[in-house]
Order: C-alpha cells, then structure tokens, then sequence
C-alpha cells in the first residue's frame, strides 16, 4: 500500500478552493478510486477537469457487527420497530478539488469521523499503544 497517495502545498485545514492551479494535483485517478473502474474517470474526459472528480476507495476495514455494542432501534416505516447491528466501515476519500486522501469512517451508514492522512497516522500510533497495554506489551 502507497504511503503517499497525494500531497499539498497548502496547510490540511486551509479551504482547499482557493489554491492556485499549480498546487493542485492535476493527473489520472489514484489507484485505490472505484469510479475509474466504473468507468466514471476517464483521462480522456473533456468535460470533466482532473480536479473537478471525486475519488472514493472500497470499504478497506469493516467490522459487521460490532461486538460490544448494543443492538439499536430502527423503526420500521409501517410501524413497529426492530433492533439492528452496529457496523463500523473505513475508506478513502478524495473530493472535489482536495490534493490528497482523507480516511472516513462511517458508523451505521453515517460519517462518523474523517482524518486527514496525518491525523489518521497519529489515530493509528495511539490505537496501536492501546493494543500493546491490552496485550501485556506494556506495564507501570
């Protein structure tokens, strides 16, 4: 897997909208985008400028359901109600006019949380102590 799927010029919070056009990253669909295999990206794309796309990635962590939380209500739209499974999924997201990759993770359907790459890379190091200390790998 690719360390470095796209980068910028311009600080991870600044509106991505006003950069110049040569901060932006002109070029072909990142590796992990499904739209190109759909065949919604071509380079040959008059209509549509390379900047102008949305790249999204496959569902690359899912967990269906989540263990240790409890099953939620839903209400049936006829009436009624039923209890449903948490799932937590995790995938790529470049949008409009964005030089590189977030990583969003959706709970239930819903955004739940996006990182830009280096956020996600400090999540990863804390999640990673806390599996160290959970497996004896770590005492005081």
């Amino acid at each position: 897997m690719s360390e470095n799927h796209g980068t910028t010029s311009t600080t991870e919070h600044e509106d991505v909208g006003t950069r110049t056009a040569e901060e932006r990253s002109y070029g072909p669909c990142p590796s992990w985008c499904t739209e190109a295999d759909k065949r919604q990206h071509r380079d040959d794309d008059a209509w549509r400028h390379p900047d102008d796309r949305v790249h999204y990635s496959e569902y690359m962590g899912e967990i269906d359901p989540l263990e240790v939380m409890r099953p939620r209500p839903w209400d049936r739209p006829g009436g009624g109600f039923e209890w449903l499974e948490n799932d937590l999924r995790i995938y790529l997201a470049q949008r409009w006019r964005e030089s590189g990759p977030r990583m969003v993770f959706m709970m239930n359907d819903s955004t739940m949380l996006e990182l830009t790459i280096p956020e996600a890379r400090l999540v990863f190091l804390g999640i990673s102590n806390l599996l160290n200390a959970a497996e004896g790998g770590g005492t005081r």
